[in-house]
């Protein structure tokens, strides 16, 4: 809500923000009459629906008259290589993939063909365990109930279709390989419809006259 001047004394609500715009918290304070606000203050709302995400801050905009979520990496130090380090100092200044944040002991490239090299060990060994565990699941379908040796239930068979499809995708994503490793995850189960009670299946069975 944007402030205007008034010839009553009112309590208002409203928000504090350091020099640089942060949010600082929310007060209620007297406002006498034909007085403006106290300074970095303003009586704008944070609307509900926003949310931060990591490292995100509320910073206020005083051309705009609103609140904007925005990046908040000050005093923070990565390197781009052995040898080239970074400290943010401003809002809204992000950190380019790749970055780490400790001084890597060689060459970023030699360093990067390392941790692929380690990565993909490691995909290339999960997906074979995911790979063994579906092939069981699969096979056993052929067979009557009693015979099959997976113990996998259907939730669990999806949920490592989807973890399969995260790992061959993996050396392609985002930030690889220093990004975060896929999960195995499960979809949420179809509930079943309860089944008939004793009165209801006595009642099914009876013909209308």
């Amino acid at each position: 809500m944007a402030f205007s001047f008034s010839d009553h004394d009112r309590v208002l609500t409203i928000y504090n923000y350091d020099e640089d715009g942060v949010y600082l918290g929310k007060t209620e304070a007297l406002i006498h009459a034909n007085t403006g606000l106290p300074a970095y203050s303003t009586t704008t709302e944070i609307p509900d629906s926003f949310t931060l995400a990591g490292n995100q801050v509320f910073v206020y905009s005083e051309s705009e008259d609103r609140w904007v979520p925005t990046y908040d990496y000050r005093e923070t130090t990565y390197w781009l290589d052995y040898q080239t380090s970074v400290t943010i100092t401003a809002l809204g200044d992000n950190i380019p993939d790749g970055a780490l944040f400790e001084q890597p002991d060689k060459p970023l490239d030699v360093l990067k063909k390392d941790k692929q090299a380690k990565e993909t060990f490691w995909r290339d060994q999960e997906l074979k365990v995911v790979l063994d565990r579906i092939d069981q699941y699969e096979k056993d379908q052929n067979y009557e109930p009693h015979y099959r040796t997976s113990p996998l239930s259907e939730t669990e068979y999806l949920g490592l279709l989807g973890y399969r499809k995260l790992l061959c995708d993996y050396p392609d994503s985002d930030g690889f390989p220093f990004g975060e490793r896929p999960v195995l995850s499960y979809p949420e189960p179809v509930a079943e419809p309860p089944k008939p009670t004793m009165m209801q299946r006595v009642l099914n069975k009876v013909k209308p006259r």
